[in-house]
């Protein structure tokens, strides 16, 4: 008797009693378009709870794409390494956490190094931050600079530059009164500095950040 049992469980195995094979099932991403119409269907509805979760989505995917057109527009000098940290955009991904992020604003971060000697340059963006404005306060009131900092023009757009540990140095760009570029820069000259962030890169990035 044992014997047929394990004959019959052999044979099944055998001809198409298995267990199916697990699938892994991708989640389309949300399109603007369907999570606008979603939203005035719930705001008729006045389901105000769906409303709010729909917006949470509308606003992180405009985040995202809000951060890809900031690291488009900014430079990508010969002679350098680029890296982009995507860890933003994991969290803008997230509903919630782009909800929360919503208060600070939307920050971009890259990686500048040279492919020849020790040069560096973190480059950090914080646009639609309402903590910007604390740093407008900071640059119109000269005497609140730190010692050793100097006041930088891009035409209608200004910014600190200040020394910063051994043979670091930090600019801080203010771009239309409300988005901050921050380059914290090492083992890298003023010249090369600027060479990277100029008028024109400036403007390129204030171009963007203005939309």
């Amino acid at each position: 008797m044992k014997t047929a049992i394990c004959i019959l469980v052999a044979a099944g195995l055998g001809f198409g009693f298995a267990a199916p094979l697990q699938k892994r099932v991708t989640k389309e991403a949300p399109k603007f378009e369907d999570l606008h119409a979603a939203l005035a269907t719930q705001w008729e509805a006045k389901s105000f709870g769906s409303c709010t979760e729909t917006l949470q989505g509308i606003q992180s995917l405009v985040a995202k794409e809000r951060r890809k057109a900031i690291l488009a527009a900014l430079p990508t000098p010969a002679g350098w390494t680029i890296k982009d940290d995507d860890s933003m955009e994991q969290a803008e991904n997230n509903p919630y956490a782009a909800a929360m992020m919503a208060s600070v604003g939307t920050v971009v971060k890259r990686d500048y190094r040279m492919e020849e000697g020790k040069g560096r340059m973190e480059v950090t963006i914080t646009a639609d931050s309402p903590m910007v404005s604390m740093f407008n306060l900071w640059i119109a009131n000269p005497q609140m600079l730190e010692k050793g900092s100097e006041l930088i023009e891009y035409g209608e757009h200004k910014a600190v530059l200040k020394p910063s540990g051994g043979d670091g140095r930090n600019l801080m760009i203010l771009l239309e009164g409300k988005h901050i570029c921050e380059v914290d820069a090492r083992s890298t000259t003023e010249d090369q500095l600027f060479a990277v962030f100029d008028q024109k890169a400036v403007d390129a990035l204030a171009a963007v950040l203005k939309k």
